[in-house]
């Protein structure tokens, strides 16, 4: 298993902030509407949630792309985010896509706990 990127240090003040659970179920339940499964629940580390949801999302993009659309936009990942000229490969857009899903995630979760 790989350390967690630079880019995804905030998954740690997620932890810390005692809002990490809520992010896992919501992750789950957006990809459950969508018709998938992911392997993640309660005691999944920031490390293997990282890795587990580009996991999904690379199988999405090489042989289920309609299907990894329609989770982006349940999620609500901005398209425009999306539509890079940086995007070389099925690996980058998957790495770049976990990062957007798991940021629009965190936001859902952090609002959602800001205003109940």
């Amino acid at each position: 298993m790989l350390p967690i990127p630079e880019k995804y240090a905030w998954l740690s003040l997620v932890t810390d902030e005692k809002i990490y659970t809520q992010l896992i179920n919501q992750v789950r339940k957006d990809f459950e509407l969508t018709g998938l499964s992911i392997a993640i629940n309660e005691t999944t580390t920031p490390e293997t949630l990282v890795n587990e949801v580009a996991n999904e999302l690379y199988h999405l993009i090489q042989y289920r792309f309609d299907v990894f659309m329609q989770l982006l936009y349940r999620v609500d990942v901005a398209e425009r985010i999306m539509q890079t000229d940086d995007v070389e490969t099925s690996e980058v857009l998957a790495q770049k896509a976990t990062y957007e899903l798991l940021k629009r995630e965190w936001q859902k979760v952090e609002l959602r706990m800001k205003y109940q």
